[in-house]
């Protein structure tokens, strides 16, 4: 998948012209608290997360992280992706918005569009979503979603033990 467009939102693969916003976005408070700290310092780690985290994937796996921006003037807010970490069975939903753009309904619309193509086109029947206990507006997105609790996990290199929840897809 290229590109992605709902009412209000494009998602796309990121590009090495994205390094801006990625160093932006993964240097916020809420990433570095809820998410982790990347080590991103300047544009040049930007430009080297974007390849080896971003487009890796994109050619290994056939998805992964997309930029969300603004389908009126294509301003860059955040990113939403399906990720598959070595250590879970199912790939993982993650989703993450620059302060402004909070509780406008965004990180919904992108999330939904993402799953909606996944579910369509890519065979996955279980998909995964983590965050952080104290990460209240992700759980509820979460749920929103129809994701469910199921358990909690910890990821290798990470500090943080993160609340796992499951989204099935029911055959018809």
């Amino acid at each position: 998948m290229e590109e992605l467009r709902t009412a209000r939102l494009v998602l796309r693969q990121f590009s090495i012209g994205d390094a801006p916003f990625i160093l932006e976005l993964l240097n916020s408070p809420d990433w570095l608290a809820h998410i982790g700290d990347r080590n991103l310092r300047s544009l040049h780690d930007a430009r080297k997360y974007i390849r080896e985290k971003f487009h890796a994937v994109h050619e290994d796996k056939g998805v992964g992280a997309y930029l969300i921006q603004l389908a009126e003037n294509k301003k860059s807010i955040g990113t939403v992706g399906l990720f598959k970490r070595p250590t879970l069975d199912h790939p993982d939903l993650g989703f993450a918005l620059l302060p402004d753009y909070y509780r406008k309904g965004y990180a919904l619309e992108a999330s939904q569009a993402l799953m909606a193509e996944i579910i369509s086109n890519y065979g996955i029947e279980t998909i995964y979503g983590l965050t952080t206990a104290e990460n209240a507006s992700s759980k509820a997105l979460l749920t929103r979603l129809g994701f469910l609790q199921t358990d909690t996990v910890r990821l290798p290199d990470e500090d943080k033990e993160f609340l796992l929840f499951s989204y099935s897809i029911k055959a018809d």
